[in-house]
């Protein structure tokens, strides 16, 4: 009848109506506060990461060829090596949090912003060629550009970790007592790579190789796997020790950077084991307690820093050409004033597509 019908659909309104007042099941509120957590190991390491980056891309460049740099430029250079592996090793950690996530909403997390700075630039690069009279690019050029991640040299890092969210599923199979001799044979494979004892690839090939990319990969998944047992390792005082120790690292892994010969196995090496060395420093400071957040100013750059890497080229391209390098020259005020101009103005860029698009769609659209 009418008046039954009415009465069962007044029944389940209610029902839809207090369904979100159920108690929410264990497993589930575990997940979901993992994912409301933010671990200030991680969130430390992007941030100077980032910072890190900009400066690398402050220096001048000889890798391929033209003008000859400095001395200390190559040093700034062999010590910063932390910054890229420190990224690969971050999406490890956090992968390995929720390693079902769905891939397409991962992907689209990384590769709608990237095709949106890459698209621009593909349209800057072709604007200047029209302007100067040269002949322009048809799309071919663009698509080539945005599978191998090539618009710009330094997106061959959107090529790397868009492979390792590929290998996500597969590695999220691995049993824990596998996956660590499977990460020291990646770490070892890396290794060889840069020590030039595995065939290499052309360089721009040899740049997006998961030999790269896999070991500090693997390693912030397993470092993740083991937290708990670092957090009891690291109590009061042995954290100062460890500290002590690896600073001591640190210091003697610089100093043979500086003295050894570069292009070298031996320098080589100590470059790679420098940039690992780095990245525990990083780790045994920051490590903290569940709920014990970084500063506000960290937190922000870490949300940023994938928004400030696509951007930051934008900027330093036309200030280095009103600011020439002189060759062989160590010039700390260009690389300090482009370092300058590419932070502010990719944050000042992130700021005003938030106020612009909204927190949501600048996301989704531009990092």
């Amino acid at each position: 009848s009418c008046q039954s019908c009415c009465c069962c659909w007044l029944v389940f309104t209610r029902q839809r109506i207090h369904m979100h007042r159920l108690p929410v099941p264990a497993v589930c509120k575990d997940v979901q506060e993992r994912h409301q957590q933010r671990y200030a190991e991680i969130d430390w390491t992007k941030a100077l990461g980032i910072l890190t980056v900009l400066l690398i891309h402050s220096i001048p460049d000889d890798l391929f060829g033209g003008a000859r740099i400095s001395s200390i430029d190559r040093w700034l250079k062999s010590i910063t090596r932390f910054a890229v592996l420190g990224f690969l090793a971050c999406s490890g950690m956090l992968f390995s949090a929720c390693p079902t996530a769905p891939l397409r909403k991962r992907l689209g997390r990384l590769l709608v912003p990237y095709t949106t700075f890459s698209v621009v630039a593909w349209c800057e690069k072709q604007a200047w060629k029209a302007h100067g009279g040269a002949p322009v690019d048809d799309l071919k050029s663009l698509v080539w550009n945005l599978v191998t991640c090539s618009e710009m040299g330094i997106y061959y890092y959107v090529f790397l970790i868009v492979t390792l969210v590929i290998c996500t599923p597969f590695v999220a199979r691995l049993p824990q007592q596998h996956l660590s001799w499977v990460t020291l044979a990646a770490l070892a494979l890396q290794l060889g790579a840069e020590l030039h004892m595995i065939p290499q690839l052309p360089l721009f090939w040899e740049m997006r190789s998961p030999l790269r990319s896999l070991g500090p990969f693997l390693t912030g998944w397993c470092v993740s796997a083991y937290r708990e047992r670092m957090l009891h390792a690291l109590n009061g005082w042995k954290r100062y020790a460890w500290l002590t120790g690896l600073a001591v690292l640190c210091t003697a892994l610089g100093t043979g950077l500086a003295m050894l010969p570069a292009g070298g196995c031996s320098h080589a090496f100590v470059e790679w084991a420098n940039a690992y060395v780095m990245l525990a420093t990083i780790y045994v400071a920051a490590l903290r307690r569940p709920g014990a957040a970084a500063p506000d100013w960290v937190q922000w750059l870490s949300n940023a820093s994938y928004t400030i890497y696509l951007s930051h080229l934008f900027f330093t391209t036309p200030f280095f050409a009103e600011y020439p390098y002189v060759s062989g020259t160590f010039m700390p005020g260009r690389i300090a004033s482009a370092w300058v101009v590419s932070l502010f103005s990719s944050v000042a860029l992130v700021i005003l597509g938030r106020r612009l698009l909204g927190s949501r769609v600048a996301k989704s659209w531009i990092g």
